[in-house]
């Protein structure tokens, strides 16, 4: 028995490419998360056994929360709700990241050496946590979960 297989070949319509200029002049309006950096210390990452699944689902519910809107209203909540930003000398405790995301020039000139910081729970109930990033260009670089508020001072 012969091979009857018929190869099925697709033509692209040219007027849906994306040009460069669409690419550039495209300026993202809300917060995008990304988990590529997330430190390899356990007490600090996803992978803390404290971060049961109420936790898990409330960051997935924080994350929808500040997801729909756009940064430039998060930028002007308070720091329970929105973000806060804090420098390197804030930390108590030097826990490394994942020092891969500095290597791409744009993500280190942007911080200005600063992280982002949001609240898992806006009023500290049941916990004081913090999700601890970098934000760059609209993107919340996650690099600690923060469940006792113990990384920095405030």
């Amino acid at each position: 028995m012969g091979d009857k297989s018929k190869k099925i070949k697709f033509k692209q319509k040219d007027n849906n490419k994306i040009s460069k200029n669409d690419i550039k002049n495209n300026k993202p309006t809300h917060l995008k998360f990304n988990y590529s950096f997330i430190t390899n210390n356990n007490r600090y990452s996803y992978r803390n056994e404290e971060f049961n699944e109420e936790h898990k689902l409330n960051f997935l519910n924080r994350l929808f929360q500040l997801s729909e809107k756009e940064l430039i209203e998060i930028m002007a909540y308070s720091k329970n709700i929105g973000l806060e930003f804090i420098e390197k000398k804030d930390f108590k405790k030097d826990i490394e990241y994942n020092k891969k995301f500095e290597d791409v020039e744009y993500r280190k000139k942007e911080t200005d050496g600063k992280y982002a910081i949001f609240r898992l729970y806006p009023n500290n109930n049941p916990l004081p946590s913090r999700i601890i990033g970098k934000l760059v260009s609209n993107v919340f670089y996650i690099m600690y979960f923060d469940l006792k508020h113990e990384l920095y001072k405030g």
